[in-house]
């Protein structure tokens, strides 16, 4: 895991400057297609499509951009600051944190019915 975290960071480190220089080239093209609209070398149903896929992908950006900023105020990637971390992250912080590193968990049927308590044998992990 910690080796998936700091692959993780270092790539947002990297990523982050490129990730706003995408937000700003999609700025940008919002932009040109606005005065494309205002010379009516487009028409609106041009300009509304734009302005739906430019806000779509603005979106899926500055979420990058936030997940990267996420992954940089990590506490040091030692197993030792990891879990002082963890002791008081917030459950939202955990949860990011976790979704770096886990694709999903699959629950298997249970092996005895009525059973209360969790069987961990039951969980299997998918690990991205």
């Amino acid at each position: 895991m910690r080796a998936r975290l700091e692959r993780a960071v270092g790539a947002a480190m990297k990523g982050e400057e490129t990730m706003q220089e995408v937000l700003q080239a999609i700025e940008d093209r919002l932009v040109e297609a606005g005065q494309a609209y205002a010379k009516r070398e487009i028409s609106l149903v041009t300009l509304t499509a734009i302005e739906a896929e430019t806000k779509r992908e603005q979106k899926a950006v500055r979420e990058r951009i936030a997940q990267a900023q996420r992954l940089q105020a990590l506490p040091a990637m030692t197993p030792e600051g990891l879990a002082e971390w963890w002791v008081d992250a917030l459950l939202e912080r955990r949860r990011e944190l976790l979704a770096l590193v886990l694709d999903r968990i699959i629950v298997k049927p249970a092996t005895r019915a009525g059973q209360v308590q969790l069987d961990v044998d039951r969980l299997e992990f998918v690990w991205k």
